[in-house]
This record gives structure tokens, C-alpha cells and sequence, in this order.
């Protein structure tokens, strides 16, 4: 990384997703909660993109399958992959949490 000159741009990219990755995350729940699929898949692929960023690769792949399967309307999938997001998303903000990165 040194070598290519992103080095310097890894550490405000980790700080940027903990900052807003919560915002997401709420968004997600709350779209959950309303039980707007709509809601729903606007929010998961939000969170997938900025999980992505950050190379959170199984956290983005639940995202992605999450957002699927409320474009399709399968509430129930939505519903079980919702709860495996969240464990997902909790996770990724612990390690950034260990590794210095205020969350």
C-alpha cells in the first residue's frame, strides 16, 4: 500500500465507516421495523457499499443477500438474514473497535 500511495487513505476510511456505518445500520432496523421491504433494500445496499469499502466482505455478501431478498418481497429471508446482518454488523464494528478505531 505504501508503495501504490493509499496507505494514508486506509485509517480515514475504517474511522469514516464506524462513524457512519451506525447511521445505516439504523436505517436498516428501522425500515425493518416498519416492515418496508422498500425500505429495506435502499438500506442494505446503502450499508453493503460502505461494508464493501472497508473489504467487511461477509458483512457485504449478507447485505447483498439481504437486499435480494427484499426486492423479491420474501419478508421471511429478509427477516432471518436481518438478524444475521446485525451479528455481522456487530462483529466488524468490535474489531474496528480492538484495533483502534473509534466506534
Amino acid at each position: 500500500m505504501r508503495a501504490s500511495g493509499i496507505e494514508e487513505i486506509v485509517l480515514p476510511m475504517l474511522e469514516l465507516f464506524a462513524q457512519e456505518a451506525p447511521k445505516g445500520m439504523l436505517s436498516l432496523s428501522s425500515a425493518m421495523a416498519a416492515k418496508s421491504l422498500d425500505g429495506v433494500g435502499r438500506a442494505a445496499h446503502s450499508l453493503k457499499s460502505s461494508a464493501g469499502n472497508i473489504r467487511a466482505k461477509e458483512l457485504a455478501d449478507l447485505l447483498h443477500r439481504l437486499e435480494v431478498a427484499a426486492d423479491r418481497g420474501d419478508d421471511v429471508e429478509a427477516t432471518r438474514l436481518f438478524e444475521t446482518v446485525r451479528f455481522a454488523y456487530d462483529a466488524v464494528l468490535r474489531q474496528l473497535s480492538e484495533s483502534g478505531i473509534r466506534t
